[in-house]
C-alpha cells in the first residue's frame, strides 16, 4: 500500500507540473526522436489506458445530474461540437493549410472534450461537478458526432470512412470507460487502486503521444511548424473566448461560464492523435500533437489567472460585514 500511496504522490505531482513536462518532452522527442518511435504502434493501447482512466473516476450517479440540469450539459455540448469544428475549418481555409494538416485541425476541433478540462475547471475555481458531466456527455456523444463532424468538413479534402472511425471510437474510447465505471462501481477496490495509479499513468501516457507524433513528424515541423502552430495557436484561443461568451449569453453565471470556456477549448488531443494515425497519417497527427501542448499551457495560464481572480473577489457576506463595521 505504501508504493500505492508513493505512486498517488508521484501522479499528483506530475500533474500540478503538467505544463513543464509536456513542453520538456516536446523538446526532448524533437532532439533526440528516436527515443519515442516505439510510441506509434502503441497508441490504441495508450489511449484505452487512459480512457479506462477516465471511466474510473466517473460514478454511475454523476449520470444524473445530466438529467438535474440539463439546460448548461447541452449548451456545453451544443458548443463542444460546433464551435471547435466551424473554427477549425475556418482557420485551415483562412491560412490556407497542407491537405493532411488541415485534415488533422479539424478532427482536433470535432473530438470530444479533453480529460484534463476538469482539473483545469477545479484549479480555475469552476463549476467541476458541470465539468465532469460536460466531459462525460461530449466523450459518450463522440462515436456519432466526431465522424460525422469530419466527415462534412473534411470531405472535400480526402475520403472518410464513417463506419472505421465510428468502430474506432468505440474500441479505443467507449469500451474502456465503460469498464471503468462499471470497475468503480463493483470493484471498489480495484478501483480505489486504480483511482491513485491513474494520475501517474495518464500524465506518462499523454507525454508518450505527444512524444510519439513529434518524433516521427521532425522534419514535417521543420517546414510546417510556424504556420501549423499559428493555426493552433488561433483554433485554441477562440474555442476559449467563444465557449465563455455562449456561456454568457445564456446567462449562466461566471463559474459555469469558466468551465464552458475550458470545455470547449480543450479537445481529446489523445483521441485526435489515434485518430489521426489510424485512418490518415502521422502528418495529420501532428496538428494533435501541437494542440496538446499548446493547450495545457494556454489552460493553465488562464485556470490559474481565474483562481487568482477569485482570490481577489469580495464575497457578498464579507462585504456585508465590512459595511457593518
Amino acid at each position: 500500500m505504501k508504493l500505492i500511496n508513493n505512486i498517488e504522490k508521484i501522479g499528483k505531482l506530475m500533474s500540478k507540473y503538467m505544463t513543464i513536462l509536456i513542453v520538456g518532452i516536446a523538446i526532448y522527442s524533437f532532439v533526440i526522436p528516436s527515443t519515442f518511435t516505439w510510441v506509434t504502434p502503441n497508441m490504441n493501447t495508450i489511449l484505452q489506458i487512459m480512457m479506462f482512466g477516465v471511466g474510473v473516476t466517473i460514478s454511475i450517479e454523476q449520470f444524473k445530474l445530466v438529467l438535474e440540469r440539463p439546460k448548461d450539459v447541452f449548451i456545453g455540448a451544443i458548443g463542444q461540437f460546433t464551435i471547435m469544428p466551424l473554427v477549425a475549418y475556418a482557420v485551415c481555409k483562412l491560412l490556407n493549410l497542407p491537405q493532411e494538416v488541415s485534415i488533422g485541425l479539424i478532427l482536433v476541433g470535432s473530438c470530444p472534450g479533453g480529460v484534463s478540462s476538469n482539473m483545469m475547471s477545479f484549479i480555475a475555481k469552476g463549476d467541476v461537478a458541470l465539468s465532469v458531466s460536460l466531459t462525460t456527455v461530449s466523450t459518450l456523444i463522440a462515436p456519432i458526432a466526431t465522424p460525422i463532424l469530419t466527415l462534412i468538413l473534411a470531405g472535400s479534402y480526402i475520403e472518410v470512412s464513417l463506419s472505421a472511425m465510428f468502430l474506432s471510437i468505440i474500441k479505443v474510447v467507449l469500451i474502456p470507460i465503460i469498464a471503468g465505471v462499471l470497475c468503480n462501481k463493483y470493484l471498489p477496490i480495484v478501483s480505489e487502486i486504480s483511482g491513485k495509479c491513474i494520475p501517474m499513468l495518464s500524465s506518462i501516457a499523454l507525454m508518450c503521444l505527444v512524444a510519439g507524433v513529434i518524433s516521427t513528424s521532425v522534419d514535417n515541423i521543420k517546414t510546417t511548424g510556424l504556420l501549423l502552430f499559428v493555426a493552433v495557436l488561433i483554433h485554441n484561443v477562440f474555442g476559449h473566448l467563444l465557449g465563455y461568451i455562449l456561456a454568457k449569453k445564456f446567462g449562466m453565471d461566471e463559474e459555469k461560464r469558466r468551465v464552458v470556456s475550458l470545455e470547449v477549448g480543450m479537445q481529446n488531443t489523445g483521441l485526435a492523435t489515434t485518430l489521426a494515425i489510424n485512418h490518415y497519417s502521422i502528418l495529420a497527427a501532428l496538428p494533435a500533437a501541437i494542440a496538446g501542448t499548446w493547450q495545457t499551457i494556454f489552460s493553465a495560464i488562464l485556470a490559474n489567472y481565474w483562481a487568482e481572480k477569485s482570490k481577489n473577489k469580495v464575497l457578498p457576506l464579507e462585504s456585508e460585514y465590512m459595511n457593518n463595521k
